[in-house]
């Protein structure tokens, strides 16, 4: 059953919170109109810890673990990295949900028909998101890695979803063309705040793996 809209419930495998998203319209990347059904979207994008129970159920298969990557480190309650797309498909569907679809991704982030330009509204992100530009709480340049999910609240979305800008970028089920997949939110190592709008597009083969993008689930 779906909460109410705006409210969390957790998952119980992976113990990850959700956010019922109310259904609506809105203008994709600011042109035509689409229709989004209700559905519900991680709270936070996928953590270490979470993923973990993946791999110890015998599903999902490990992720890298050199350079920035945050497996087999202690930082459990950061976001999972450098996975792959079929490895993220993989930990959605054993929860029994879905990577989301890059519209889905941009109605969150927008604030469904409100038409934000950053999920938390149109101001420029200072310190209101895990990224490396002017005015994050690091300064310009300095961070080196991703944060504690959920550690920004003042870069929290219209419904109460974390990260969606910033930390990692995110994987989602659309194709940008036969060979690549299309992944949002921007990351920690992004400084130019255009990175970070709810509009902006990244796309890679579905085989890369970096310490710079992960992926949140919907059910």
């Amino acid at each position: 059953m779906r909460p109410p809209e705006g409210k969390s419930r957790i998952e119980p495998k992976s113990g990850l919170g959700f956010i019922a998203i109310p259904a609506g319209k809105f203008r994709f990347q600011g042109k035509d109109e689409v229709s989004i059904k209700a559905f519900s979207l991680g709270e936070t994008a996928v953590t270490v810890a979470a993923y973990a129970k993946c791999v110890s159920a015998g599903t999902c298969t490990e992720a890298l673990a050199v350079g920035f990557c945050n497996w087999k480190t202690e930082r459990t309650d950061h976001p999972i990295n450098c996975v792959d797309w079929n490895q993220a498909t993989a930990f959605c569907k054993w929860i029994g949900g879905r990577l989301p679809t890059e519209e889905e991704r941009e109605y969150v982030a927008s604030g469904g028909s409100e038409g934000r330009t950053y999920p938390w509204g149109n101001e420029e992100p200072g310190a209101r998101a895990c990224w490396g530009g002017e005015g994050s709480d690091l300064g310009k340049g300095n961070r080196n890695g991703t944060c504690q999910v959920g550690s920004h609240g003042s870069g929290d979305s219209k419904w109460g979803l974390h990260d969606l800008a910033g930390n990692v970028w995110e994987w989602t089920s659309s194709d940008y063309d036969s060979s690549q997949k299309v992944l949002r939110g921007g990351s920690w190592i992004v400084d130019t705040p255009g990175s970070l709008r709810a509009r902006y597009r990244s796309w890679l083969e579905p085989s890369s793996r970096s310490g710079n993008f992960g992926f949140r689930c919907g059910l």
